[in-house]
């Protein structure tokens, strides 16, 4: 029963205008490779995560993208630019939506609300899936991204998880201070890995470190 029934006036009104401005079609991991960078660097700009897929590796990812049949790239097109691209893994009756970029300088047509929508429809309308999931949620703080993926008709759905340290480093961790210390880092912008390193130190927290 997805549709626009399930979303807010206003995301209706984003994705409408999405719709309008940018195409959305299948679109080929070769097509992605030659156009889709900008959105790639963007993004990763955006996020404070850069350094990912850079250099040969881009094109030996999109090479092993094409080479997988279970997955397949959806493409928002504003005119003969690559808005925004989304990667899709499908599995059983369930398909992950495994990587998403968008261009800085084209978020004003609304590509990824329009390329949500349009790949969500298809999955779960057309295509009669069971299930669609962004993966498991991010141990750094992204409240504005899942607050998007919300406006877009999505929920969280509990996980059991354990997190297991090493003997030295759980000892070391059960001092309040060291983990003080992992949090003050993980917040003074020194990285992804301090950024994961002190969201998994609060997961554990949570469950009684």
């Amino acid at each position: 029963d997805y549709g626009f029934a399930r979303l807010s006036g206003n995301t209706r009104s984003k994705v409408r205008r999405g719709l309008k401005r940018c195409d959305v079609r299948p679109t080929s991991p070769e097509e992605v490779a030659a156009h889709g960078r900008r959105a790639h660097e963007d993004t990763l700009s955006r996020q404070d995560r850069a350094g990912l897929l850079g250099g040969a590796a881009w094109e030996a990812f999109w090479a092993s993208v094409a080479a997988t049949p279970s997955m397949e790239v959806w493409g928002a097109w504003a005119d003969a630019d690559l808005a925004a691209f989304l990667v899709t893994m499908s599995f059983g009756d369930s398909v992950e939506f495994l990587l998403a970029r968008s261009r800085d300088d084209l978020l004003a047509a609304y590509p990824n609300n329009a390329l949500l929508y349009s790949v969500t429809e298809e999955m779960l309308v057309r295509r009669g899936l069971r299930e669609i999931t962004f993966g498991i949620e991010s141990l750094e703080p992204v409240g504005p991204l899942d607050q998007f993926k919300f406006s877009m008709g999505f929920r969280t759905k509990p996980l059991r998880q354990c997190v297991a340290f090493h003997p030295v480093l759980g000892a070391l961790l059960r001092s309040r201070a060291v983990r003080g210390l992992f949090h003050r880092w993980g917040e003074s912008g020194r990285g992804v890995f301090w950024r994961k390193a002190s969201g998994l130190v609060r997961f554990a927290e949570e469950a009684g470190l």
